[in-house]
């Protein structure tokens, strides 16, 4: 697929929104608002006027778009006389500029049309629907695999140990086998998951039973782990990790005790409501990286393999890697430990908290670091509205975003036990001093600058930030260093309408803004936060960067 063109080779075309639907024995038929012939590597096309006016933005990765047609080239009824779907056609949404052959087009949405209604009786040709993409990440939950005795029947424990069976009335039975994203716990295997009982007896004075435990429903690198009992915080044990094969043949990991180490607490019965635990120890690492050597650990890998390889995502691979250092600087420590839809997790836990975007491009998915900051040299284009590069008229008022105007934040993390937070990192001014971080060098150039301006103006203000994703300092302190970055200063957009070119830009570019209105002495820099496509004129809604050094810093 070819890449988004430039704003350059978009100068002097004209676009529009073209759809293709596989209707039945009509086969491949294309509309757009207007009719003309198509170039394709097939031979000319014919494009049937009747589409209807269709804006789409970017900021939503996987758009779901309403589609209507009023076109007597197919007649829409003759298939549901026959008893075929109306649902579930295939259909795919290109941007077509003129003087682009078909498979030049940018293909924006491939997918099914759904919610189809025909034989509306104010407008009998008409066809109505909502295009739908094929690689929607809707209901894909991870875990997706529980733990039964006809998938694990026995552990087959390490040689030596006896009695290798599932426990029949294992308070573990039914439950999910836990996902595990790179190292909770680390690096001193503080108990971040929870170990599930396998082989636990109903007894345990002295039986000389052998207890096992799955740890995650997959593979890990590391070879030990530490396994606590929470119930009495006791640590029990730095036991060998060893993969296993359920029936099905699926690869779990677990551990063993060789012997019963709960005798000392006489008749009582272990799966009645003692509490285990495990994490890792540095040096071991979690899953391996498919993407790259070493354990799934980085923010960008671990996007990826979610949308990817659980969510079915087609990956634009290229600018996945072109992004990826920068964001895999983040390091995820996570466990899922009840089905959860992938999506609400990346929203809720991801975009929440980590300066990341989900873009949908030409050629698949990307994500690509939010940055509060640039310089000249990274400017692909400059918008004015009074001539020069791409020309652009204001929309809307300079309208502000709402941030806390923050001057120290407090970010917790380390999860513990899925429910107390074990460490945390202040960043920020405390009153009388300068700007304090808990990191040194490279990452003191961050936010707590912005704080520095901001807290003559309202005090302290302190944010926390809650981060059950993370068990390592230095993203903690990232983290920090983003929010006083992202809220510490009032920050402000503005929407501007131009032509075709407008299209060539991309969420996250920056750009050079000349506007007169906002500073007639200077051009500004703006990054691209939207760009909505349709209509007489595309809009694109652009954030102005703040320079710190203009700000006016009171001193009484």
């Amino acid at each position: 697929m070819p890449l988004v063109p430039s704003w350059r080779d978009l100068l002097g075309t004209e676009g529009r929104w073209l759809l293709a639907v596989d209707w039945y024995e009509r086969g491949t038929v294309h509309f757009s608002d207007v009719g003309f012939v198509l170039e394709s590597d097939r031979g000319d096309l014919i494009v049937s006027p009747g589409l209807g006016e269709i804006t789409l933005g970017r900021v939503e990765a996987s758009p779901e778009v309403r589609i209507v047609v009023d076109s007597d080239r197919v007649d829409w009824l003759a298939s549901w006389r026959r008893g075929l779907f109306l649902e579930r056609i295939p259909a795919r949404l290109y941007r077509w500029h003129s003087g682009e052959t078909l498979e030049d087009a940018r293909l924006v949405v491939e997918g099914y049309l759904g919610d189809v209604t025909v034989a509306d009786p104010t407008a009998r040709d008409r066809l109505s629907a909502v295009l739908r993409p094929l690689d929607l990440v809707t209901g894909d939950l991870l875990p997706n695999l529980t733990i039964t005795i006809a998938s694990i029947p026995f552990v087959n424990p390490r040689t030596g140990l006896t009695d290798p069976n599932t426990t029949p009335d294992g308070p573990s039975l039914g439950m999910s086998r836990p996902e595990v994203f790179g190292r909770p716990g680390y690096p001193n295997g503080q108990p971040a998951i929870p170990a599930l009982e396998l082989t636990l007896t109903d007894d345990t004075v002295a039986d000389g039973k052998s207890p096992s435990w799955l740890l995650c429903g997959h593979p890990i690198r590391a070879s030990t782990c530490f396994l606590w009992d929470v119930t009495d915080y006791e640590l029990l044990a730095n036991l060998a990790v060893s993969q296993k094969f359920d029936q099905q043949s699926r690869t779990y990991s677990a551990i063993a005790v060789n012997g019963n180490p709960w005798a000392v607490y006489g008749p009582e019965r272990v799966n009645s409501g003692r509490s285990f635990w495990w994490g890792l120890v540095s040096p071991a690492e979690g899953r391996s990286n498919p993407y790259r050597s070493g354990d799934l650990r980085g923010l960008s890998d671990v996007l990826r393999y979610l949308y990817e390889r659980i969510g079915g995502r087609k990956v634009d691979t290229g600018r996945m890697e072109t992004y990826a250092a920068e964001l895999n600087a983040y390091q995820i420590d996570a466990v899922l430990t009840e089905p959860t839809e992938i999506g609400a997790w990346i929203e809720g836990e991801i975009l929440r908290v980590y300066p990341v975007r989900i873009i949908q491009g030409p050629e698949g998915l990307y994500c690509r670091r939010r940055s509060f900051r640039a310089t000249e040299a990274d400017a692909v284009a400059t918008l004015s509205t009074r001539g020069g590069g791409i020309l652009v008229s204001a929309a809307s008022p300079l309208s502000p975003v709402a941030v806390t105007l923050a001057s120290r934040v407090r970010v917790s993390y380390a999860f513990r036990t899925l429910s107390t937070y074990q460490e945390s990192v202040t960043v920020g001014v405390t009153p009388g001093d300068a700007a304090e971080t808990t990191s040194a060098g490279v990452l003191a150039e961050g936010g707590a600058h912005w704080a520095e301006i901001v807290e003559p103006y309202v005090g302290t203000v302190e944010a926390v930030i809650e981060v059950p994703t993370t068990w390592d300092r230095a993203t903690a302190q990232r983290l920090a260093l983003d929010y006083l970055d992202a809220q510490s200063l009032p920050r402000h957009r503005r929407l501007y309408e131009g032509g075709v070119e407008l299209e060539g830009l991309t969420l996250g570019d920056v750009v050079r803004l000349d506007d007169p209105d906002l500073n007639p002495d200077e051009v500004l820099l703006a990054t691209v936060e939207e760009v909505e496509v349709g209509g007489p004129s595309v809009r694109v809604t652009l954030e102005i960067l703040r320079d710190f050094l203009l700000y006016d810093v009171p001193t009484s």
